[in-house]
Parts: C-alpha cells; sequence; structure tokens
C-alpha cells in the first residue's frame, strides 16, 4: 500500500493490496491450524515464515472485524497497512535469499519429470493389453476423523487394501495401479487412486459397480467404518460433457480418450499443489505405482508359417497408389 501524498494518515491500495490485503486474514488462520509435524509447499512454508517474524501468526490478533489498513494496531505500533507492507517486503526478500526460489524450481522439474514416467507407464501397460479398464476413486476418512488421522494410518491402511486384492474376487483381473497421498484442510489425509483392469472379466466391464465395490471395501472392511470414498467414474458423463473423460474402458484406438487420461487424469495427479512431507523423515514416498508390465519372452527359432488351401487364399490387390496401399494394409 501507498501512503497518499496529501496525507499521512491515509493509504492507496496497490493492485497488490486490492488482491491479498483482505485474505491475509483467513491466511493466517489457516496456517494456524495445520500440523505441525510436516512440512508443505514453499509458498506455504515462506508465509508462515513470515508471519511469525513479523508477529503475525497469532490469528486472535488478526480478525475479519479488526483487520483494516488504518484502524488495525499491532503491538509494535504498526497498522494494518504497515503489516502488510512489511510481509510483502519479508517474503520478496526470502523467497530468494534463503533458497525458496531454488527448492521451488526443483519441485517443477521434479513435477514434470514425474508426470513423464507416470505416462509412460500408462503407455506401458497400453502397450501389453489394447483396451484396460481405468478406475478412479478418492479414498479419505469421515469429517470428525480428519484432524486426528495421521500420515502413517493412510499408508497402513492402503497397505491393507493392497495385500488383500491379490486374494479378493472383488479385484480379480487388476493390473496396475498409480496412488498419490494428499493433505486438504477441508479433507484431511486422503488419496487419489487409479486402477488398471484387463478386459478378460466381466465384472471389470461394469466399472461403475466396481468402483463401488471398491470404495465400500475401502469403507466398511480396511478403515471398519472410518473411511468414504468418492466414485469418480460415477461422474463418467459428466467428464465426456466437458471433453476430458479419461476413465473406464479405454481403448488404444480411441486416442482422444487416452490423450485426456494423461493429460487430466495423470497430469492431476502428479500435480505439485497440496504437497506436504513428514519432517525428519527423509524420502518419505507420497505417490507410488505398480510394477511396469513385462516384456513378452521372444519364442526361439523361426516363427512358423501357416499354409491356406490355394482356394481359400485371398487375392493380394493391385496397388496403384498411396490411398490403395492404406487400404490394403487394413487402417
Amino acid at each position: 500500500m501507498k501512503i497518499n501524498p496529501d496525507s499521512s494518515h491515509s493509504y492507496h491500495a496497490t493492485q497488490l493490496a486490492n488482491r491479498y490485503f483482505k485474505p491475509i486474514q483467513e491466511f493466517v488462520r489457516l496456517i494456524s491450524i495445520l500440523p505441525t509435524s510436516y512440512s508443505y509447499s514453499e509458498h506455504i512454508e515462506i508465509f508462515r515464515e513470515a508471519c511469525a517474524a513479523l508477529a503475525l501468526n497469532n490469528p486472535s490478533l488478526i480478525r475479519e472485524d479488526n483487520w483494516h489498513p488504518l484502524t488495525f494496531s499491532h503491538p509494535s505500533g504498526m497498522d494494518g497497512a504497515m503489516c502488510f507492507n512489511a510481509l510483502c517486503a519479508l517474503l520478496r526478500r526470502d523467497w530468494s535469499a534463503k533458497g525458496y526460489k531454488a527448492r521451488f524450481q526443483r519441485r517443477v522439474v521434479e513435477t514434470r519429470n514425474r508426470t513423464k514416467e507416470y505416462c509412460s507407464y500408462i503407455d506401458g501397460w497400453f502397450a501389453k493389453l489394447a483396451t484396460l479398464i481405468v478406475l478412479r476413486i478418492d479414498l479419505s476418512y469421515r469429517p470428525e476423523l480428519w484432524e486426528t488421522i495421521t500420515l502413517d494410518d493412510l499408508r497402513t491402511d492402503f497397505d491393507h487394501l493392497y495385500n488383500n486384492a491379490r486374494n479378493n474376487k472383488i479385484f480379480r483381473g487388476r493390473r496396475g495401479y498409480i496412488a498419490k497421498i494428499e493433505y486438504g484442510l477441508g479433507k484431511g489425509f486422503h488419496m487419489h487412486l487409479i486402477l488398471l483392469f484387463d478386459t478378460q472379466h466381466k465384472q471389470a466391464l461394469r466399472h461403475i459397480h466396481l468402483g463401488e465395490l471398491i470404495g465400500e471395501y475401502w469403507k466398511n472392511v480396511v478403515t471398519k467404518g472410518r473411511g468414504q470414498y468418492w466414485n469418480c467414474n460415477a461422474n463418467s458423463n459428466k467428464y465426456d460433457a466437458w471433453g476430458k473423460l479419461g476413465i473406464g474402458l479405454v481403448d488404444t484406438r480411441d486416442t482422444k480418450k487416452l490423450d485426456n487420461l494423461k493429460e487430466h487424469v495423470i497430469s492431476y495427479l502428479c500435480k505439485m499443489d497440496q504437497f506436504i512431507r513428514p519432517l525428519g523423515v527423509q524420502g518419505a514416498q507420497l505417490i507410488r505405482r505398480g510394477e511396469r508390465p513385462k516384456a513378452e519372452a521372444k519364442k526361439r527359432g523361426a516363427p512358423r508359417q501357416r499354409t491356406m488351401p490355394t482356394s481359400q487364399r485371398r487375392k493380394r490387390p493391385e496397388i496403384t497408389g498411396f490411398a490403395e496401399a492404406v487400404d490394403a494394409l487394413g487402417y
């Protein structure tokens, strides 16, 4: 905020102040309720550190009814506008000086590489199986448990689900998976899960119903009633109407659907938002996937040639141009 030249007791709100001054009060409240045993994204960490340095990290100090450029009174004697200017100056200085910018840029590169890796994982399965059933399910817990459920609770419950899947008929035909753990103040710890099924088992073709079965299994068996879920496949029609459908039955010949799977589903899981990591734990794995499909073993010896009676052999058409060549190849 800028002091008006004709008065030392009034301010002119800059574009930055118009956008961020009022939300500061809510930002301070939100960072005050974040679990302290985890580290967060660079933007959250630098804001939390700057607020602490200026003694602005007390939600009872900055309230909706008193956060005003002129009437707010800080213990140091600063008014609201002065506090806002000091906070902005500290954020600008420390973003580079304390390494936040460098860490953020490294994470941008890591996210980009991770997205490529997981898209490659999906491509590997479609190279092996031309058609797959893709389920997208969000696994979480009941709202009254959000403040008590820990990262270890979620990882333990997912390991339980994953290990039980080996011998549970609900998961027949399961091929691969991608799982991403996130944390949100309005959702607590939760997991975005992608499951890949082959089409040899008829139950997988009913992908909406299958998503429901797996969700209920998470809710009632794995978490013993503590969990809840969201079956994204039940909203396939909405995604289709938006032109973003990449779940359900996906065939390699449907390039639009396959592109949507990678651009809107996989990329969403690999996004940088809602970054969280336990303090003091190196290499905590928040996103993981199944094993890549094994390459088909090459058979030794020359391939066998099948012969057909002359009467059943199809006569090769005479090819006179490019279009006829494409038709002859069956494209």
